[in-house]
């Protein structure tokens, strides 16, 4: 029995582990979400490829095979989503989103997560480049979310919010804000 969400893990090596967040994901420094996939940065990333959480009974009986299709419970209705890359300017890794792409290089060394709806990068008024995914940006209760396009929010979204742009495919805010117009 689990304290927290169960997890199977790809790692870098190809060997596959599953087993309880609780007892392994902290000690890793890994982010836990309740149900989900994300690909670690950090330290992690030079050893895990993928780790998926899941919250049912034996939800991680899958195959590592399985795990780009690996469902949540509030996903039962598809494949887990879009990858997005999740990472602030103040990595090195990741760029000034405004300017520049990620790096084919450095992009190993960046989380990404699953998302169902679309992937941003954005720029805030003190020109801190964010890149991630909407699922995670619901504060904003007056930010127009699309599939595509830039736009500089106002009210309340655009008081710390320069200008953010939105994408719809795999790792697609690897692009500059200018690519992405």
């Amino acid at each position: 029995m689990c304290d927290g969400p169960c997890f199977i893990r790809g790692d870098i090596s190809g060997f596959g582990y599953r087993g309880c967040s609780d007892k392994i994901s902290k000690h890793l420094g890994l982010q836990i979400k309740p149900s989900g996939c994300l690909t670690p940065g950090g330290d992690a990333a030079y050893t895990i490829e993928k780790i998926c959480y899941c919250n049912t009974e034996k939800c991680n009986g899958v195959t590592l095979g399985d795990l780009d299709n690996f469902r949540p419970l509030h996903n039962n209705t598809g494949l887990m989503g879009t990858k997005c890359f999740d990472c602030t300017s103040d990595f090195h890794a990741c760029s000034d989103g405004s300017t520049a792409s990620i790096s084919p290089s450095q992009e190993r060394l960046i989380a990404h997560n699953r998302c169902q709806r679309p992937c941003f990068v954005r720029t805030d008024k003190s020109g801190k480049s964010f890149r991630g995914c909407t699922d995670d940006i619901n504060y904003y209760k007056d930010l127009v979310i699309s599939n595509s396009g830039c736009y500089n929010p106002t009210g309340d979204a655009g008081n710390s919010i320069q200008r953010i742009c939105f994408c719809t495919s795999d790792s697609c805010n690897r692009a500059s804000m200018i690519d992405l117009q």
